[in-house]
């Protein structure tokens, strides 16, 4: 009898997998890398396999998108390497088994981080990749607390990179950034109010500083201050870990 193991490996080699054609371009750009061209090969083809193995092939993923933004900003086609590249990460979201979700999107939001600070003159032309991103990003926070809460510390890191770079995309990328902490701010509103449970065993006094931290009174004022259009205080605000620290 089969394991389901053996059942999964023997099904994996059995599949020829194809690389789409909009995803060559990463093949292009390392033609002349022998083996970064090779492992790309054999990422790619990983990536589209009907069984793909996400808990290996993401952090493959990371590490050779990370390291090939080098090679990309060098060669012609390189914003749509770096295009194809978020677009894997944004498979990656949405077939990964939910436990590796956040994974995903913390990596995705350290690329994009990754191309802004290190793009250089050829930062303009990979902005669209980064709005895209974004796009896709928000409606991934809007849909998912989790993903919300994992994401913010990215998302406040890519604002405030962006800050002195892009208006306007400086501007996206805070936008999304208030909208994942509404989101984690209303998660963290809808528990019980440690003040409360704080005040039954000590009326009188100050709160500790981690009870106010967290308390609904401090929360609702940090919820009236999501102002995409205020960036020197929306980057003060707190993050999702920063509220559990």
């Amino acid at each position: 009898m089969q394991t389901e193991g053996l059942r999964v490996n023997l099904a994996r080699t059995a599949v020829d997998v194809g690389i789409p054609a909009e995803h060559q371009v990463l093949l292009e750009i390392s033609e002349h890398l022998y083996g970064v061209h090779a492992d790309t090969k054999r990422l790619l083809k990983e990536i589209h396999h009907t069984y793909a193995g996400w808990a290996q092939t993401l952090p493959e993923l990371h590490r050779r998108a990370m390291a090939d933004l080098y090679h990309c900003n060098q060669h012609p086609r390189g914003p749509e390497g770096v295009q194809v590249f978020c677009d894997l990460y944004a498979k990656a979201v949405a077939e990964a088994p939910s436990d590796l979700q956040p994974d995903a999107v913390r990596h995705w939001l350290a690329y994009l981080n990754k191309i802004v600070r290190d793009s250089g003159d050829r930062l303009d032309a990979n902005l669209p990749a980064v709005d895209a991103s974004l796009d896709r990003i928000a409606r991934l926070v809007e849909a998912s607390d989790v993903l919300a809460a994992e994401g913010s510390p990215g998302l406040r890191r890519l604002a405030a990179a962006l800050t002195d770079l892009d208006a306007a995309t400086a501007r996206h990328a805070r936008a999304v950034y208030a909208g994942a902490l509404d989101r984690v701010y209303a998660r963290w509103l809808g528990t019980a109010d440690p003040e409360d449970w704080y005040r039954e065993l000590r009326p009188d006094g100050p709160l500790p500083d981690a009870v106010a931290a967290i308390s609904h009174r401090r929360l609702t004022d940090l919820r009236r201050r999501l102002d995409p259009d205020d960036p020197d205080a929306l980057l003060t605000l707190p993050d999702h870990a920063a509220v559990v620290r």
